[in-house]
């Protein structure tokens, strides 16, 4: 399963200066794997893997 949040937002303070910030949420979940050895098989544990991503900016217009 694979999930993706985000939210942000960008405020002007004129028309030449403005700030912005953004978070974002990835998530991965995967099942089970099968491994196949020579004599036996094996399996690998469930596996999860998330990701926080913030981000904040100022933006400056000539």
């Amino acid at each position: 399963m694979f999930y993706k949040v985000g939210i942000g937002f960008d405020y002007s303070f004129d028309q030449s200066c403005h700030i912005n910030a953004s978070a974002e949420y990835i998530g991965f979940e995967y099942g089970r794997s099968e491994m196949t050895g020579p004599n036996k098989t094996y399996y690998e544990p469930d596996s999860e893997t998330n990701y926080l991503t913030v981000k904040a900016g100022f933006g400056y217009s000539f």
